[in-house]
């Protein structure tokens, strides 16, 4: 019986790599619409529900800003534009990095993909009402973190794994398979 060629099975490899990608996206962007569908539902706007005393709330918060409501205080057209617009371009590149992705280490391609995951669902926020759906708030007695979602927490945690990668990690060369290999298989 013939084995399966070596470079088959790297290609069918990144293939799968790719797939685990798009669920980690999909599920990403999904968890993080309906957890805000429900909240919108369930909570009037500033509706505060302490969780754990002095430290967790669920409240019903809108974000007119950036990451964490910087900016949120300024309005104009541009500053719309520059908050539909940039995260548009960043899902782009992050797209051509997760093609690039598939012979790394998964630790940045799982990244990449919670990344894309959340800015897609922060993405659909923005050019549905032109704000975003905030509604964790983490403080410790009256020292207040900025509210956020499931999309800013999956970009949070693809940046964590991504530094310690960086810096934790052994670095080896990416796995590609050889055009060379690839010939000599199918002469075979």
């Amino acid at each position: 019986m013939k084995s399966i060629p070596a470079s088959f099975t790297k290609i069918k490899r990144s293939t799968w790599n790719l797939i685990g990608f798009g669920f980690i996206i999909i599920l990403i962007a999904v968890a993080d619409q309906l957890s805000k569908l429900f909240i919108t539902q369930h909570f009037r706007l500033g509706e505060v529900l302490v969780v754990i005393p002095h430290l967790f709330n669920i409240t019903f918060i809108v974000n007119h800003g950036a990451a964490f409501g910087m900016m949120a205080a300024q309005t104009s057209w541009w500053l719309d534009m520059l908050l539909l617009w940039v995260p548009l371009a960043v899902c782009i590149w992050l797209v051509v990095l997760l093609w690039q992705a598939r012979y790394q280490p998964r630790i940045f391609g799982v990244s990449y993909s919670l990344i894309l995951g959340g800015a897609i669902g922060n993405l659909i926020d923005r050019c549905r009402s032109g704000l975003v759906v905030d509604f964790i708030q983490v403080h410790w007695q009256e020292h207040y973190f900025p509210a956020f979602n499931v999309a800013d927490s999956a970009i949070s945690i693809a940046a964590a794994l991504i530094i310690w990668q960086i810096l934790f990690a052994p670095i080896r060369p990416p796995k590609r398979p050889q055009e060379s290999s690839l010939k000599d298989e199918s002469k075979k």
